[in-house]
């Protein structure tokens, strides 16, 4: 039980450091840092997983309803952590903002002369 709730605490740090990833890469802020560090976490926490996976799934952790919660939980967090952090790469990175015409200009036209 103790290593379930290490596991669900780590992932929900991971989730928090992934969302403030996003939020910066949204804001355009500088985040080499969180980039390289994301994916260590993640492979990490992976190895984890696949490394106790008898005690962190159904097997090993009983029946009971708090721990299938908490296991099931810690899962899904892990995996929309990963799909946060993929999405932050493929944000628009041109974002071109054009002003429409007044409304005297669009009936009037553009005069080219020569």
């Amino acid at each position: 039980m103790v290593l379930l709730e290490v596991f669900f605490a780590l992932t929900v740090l991971l989730f928090i450091i992934t969302f403030f990833f996003y939020i910066s890469r949204v804001r355009e802020y500088s985040s080499i840092k969180s980039q390289y560090l994301i994916p260590i976490f993640i492979i990490s926490l992976y190895a984890i997983f696949f490394a106790n996976f008898r005690a962190l799934t159904l097997e090993g952790i009983g029946a009971s309803v708090n721990t299938i919660l908490l296991s099931a939980l810690s899962q899904l967090i892990l995996l929309f952590s990963v799909f946060v952090f993929v999405k932050s790469f493929f944000l628009l990175e041109d974002k071109m903002l054009l002003e429409p015409l007044s409304r005297f200009t669009s009936k009037r036209g553009i005069d080219f002369k020569v």
